[in-house]
């Protein structure tokens, strides 16, 4: 759902609860967000597309209402489309990449 959301609250952070590292499912580090909006949390990933905001903004985003394994509603702020395709570019560019350099390697 498309919301207009005036930046209440802004919390960025690349440690957990206990002070590790976030990192994702392939070890790559990664920076959390937290926007508070409206009365209640939104989260996300930090990247460039939302790395300017700053309290007292207003940011016309996705956003997506899920509810966790543990019952609890969530929600999530998803980065535009542009962005996830150049993701997915970028994965394949760097896929290739990979391939050519284990090619030179003999891998």
């Amino acid at each position: 759902m498309q919301e207009k959301l005036l930046i209440e609250k802004l919390n960025r952070t690349d440690k957990d609860r206990d002070g590790n590292e976030l990192v994702n499912k392939l070890g790559k580090p990664y920076t959390r967000l937290g926007v508070y909006a409206n009365g209640k949390w939104y989260s996300g990933f930090s990247d460039d597309w939302n790395s300017a905001w700053v309290i007292g903004d207003t940011i016309e985003v996705t956003t997506e209402k899920t509810t966790g394994r543990d019952g609890k509603t969530y929600y999530n702020l998803i980065a535009p489309e542009s962005k996830k395709a150049q993701s997915i570019g970028m994965q394949e560019q760097l896929d290739r990449i990979e391939a050519k350099i284990d090619k030179i390697l003999g891998a």
